[in-house]
């Protein structure tokens, strides 16, 4: 009974940091696949993987403007503005901050230090490839660990949390997004496979803990037992 109240993040999160911690090369030979000797990273080569990249864009302004709608919307008369309505899009909001915004792109990418994999020896660059979970002075900002682009696909889990009866579909979406995505970066060079895992990680860790907050506070809808 103990073990079936664990949160199913931290199963993922505690198999995750096993797997890339004991298997760090797993990184390597993935990125390997991508990576031709001489001409660098087959991702960078084809127009549809810079139509996914630069897709990550329209889904950042797409997730802004739906917060804005159902915040601003709530005050309106006639959308009955109470506080688990209105909490729905200050939560959204504040995901979307806080995950891909704060703790993606703020933190880790900035004080992290991992390399990307087109900066390192094994693909041609000058520095030295370290596992995810080890931080480094390899890079001094905009870094590897986590992946940005992905932290936006994987933001839209948050829907699920908002509205707990799409909660699987909200998660699928947000799996699909942000790992099509993520297969870009690592196809660019730009990403190891550990980072578009961990960004998975952040984002949904964030946006579950600010979910737990509102429902205690009755600004999101109770998921159901």
């Amino acid at each position: 009974m103990m073990l079936r109240r664990i949160p199913l993040w931290w199963w993922v999160a505690a198999t995750a940091a096993v797997v890339f911690s004991l298997w760090p090369q797993i990184d390597l030979r993935i990125s390997g696949m991508a990576y031709e000797p001489g001409s660098g990273f087959v991702g960078n080569r084809h127009l549809v993987i810079r139509v996914i990249y630069d897709s990550a864009r329209w889904l950042t302004i797409a997730a802004l403007l739906l917060g804005l709608v159902l915040l601003a919307g709530s005050f309106m008369k006639g959308w009955r503005g109470h506080w688990p309505r209105r909490g729905i899009g200050a939560f959204l909001l504040l995901s979307l901050l806080l995950g891909p915004g704060l703790m993606v792109n703020g933190v880790l990418k900035e004080y992290w230090g991992r390399a990307r994999p087109h900066q390192v020896v094994d693909f041609g660059g000058q520095k030295k490839f370290t596992p995810a979970l080890q931080p480094a002075n390899h890079c001094a900002s905009n870094c590897s660990f986590v992946s940005g682009h992905s932290a936006i696909g994987f933001w839209w889990l948050a829907l699920g949390l908002a509205w707990p009866a799409w909660r699987w579909r909200a998660m699928a979406l947000g799996l699909l997004l942000g790992g099509l995505l993520g297969l870009v970066r690592v196809m660019q060079g730009g990403h190891f496979t550990s980072d578009v895992i961990f960004s998975f990680l952040a984002v949904w860790g964030t946006a579950e803990l600010l979910a737990w907050v509102f429902r205690r506070k009755g600004w999101l809808p109770q998921r159901a037992s």
